[in-house]
């Protein structure tokens, strides 16, 4: 993820000079693919690349986006990715288990081979230079959203199964 990110960032900043990309999230060397502060400085990519770090201000952040991308090789449940649909945002994402679940290629969002640097960068180049196109990802995400990931729809599903595996004990 984060090496991947980084690389994509690079080529996205060589291409649009009127593009910022934020980073966030917390510090975590034991990961792999962490990049420590010090080589995101020593990268080279200027102040139009800015680690946040992890922060609590999140939904202030996504009010600032035009886009929101998630590099990840591993993904159990992608908040970002939910977070950032149910914000009306367009996103990226890794094609890989779990993010596959919360984007709807070319529908609600892009999938992008994980680990694919240069794909990230395609596409992330390719919303930033179509606003009409990011724009109507970012609505039907936020659909998607709404019909998916809302917290009263997953807590009926859960009481639904709940019932159906009572009902099944019972019989």
């Amino acid at each position: 993820g984060g090496r991947v990110c980084l690389a994509a960032a690079g080529e996205v900043l060589a291409r649009r000079g009127d593009v910022t990309l934020l980073a966030v999230g917390p510090e975590e060397p034991e990961k792999a693919d962490q990049v420590p502060p010090a080589e995101l400085a020593a990268a080279g990519l200027g102040d139009r690349f800015r680690y946040l770090g992890n922060r609590d201000d999140i939904v202030d952040l996504y009010g600032a986006r035009d886009l929101v991308v998630l590099s990840s090789f591993l993904e159990g449940v992608p908040r970002t990715i939910m977070e950032a649909s149910a914000m009306g945002i367009a996103v990226v994402g890794s094609s890989i288990r779990g993010t596959r679940e919360a984007i709807v290629d070319g529908e609600t969002g892009l999938l992008v081979p994980a680990g694919d640097a240069p794909a990230f960068a395609r596409a992330m180049l390719d919303l930033l230079g179509d606003d009409e196109r990011r724009r109507r990802l970012g609505r039907a995400g936020r659909e998607l959203a709404e019909r998916r990931f809302d917290q009263r729809t997953v807590w009926q599903r859960i009481d639904e199964a709940y019932a159906e595996v009572t009902s099944l004990r019972g019989s």
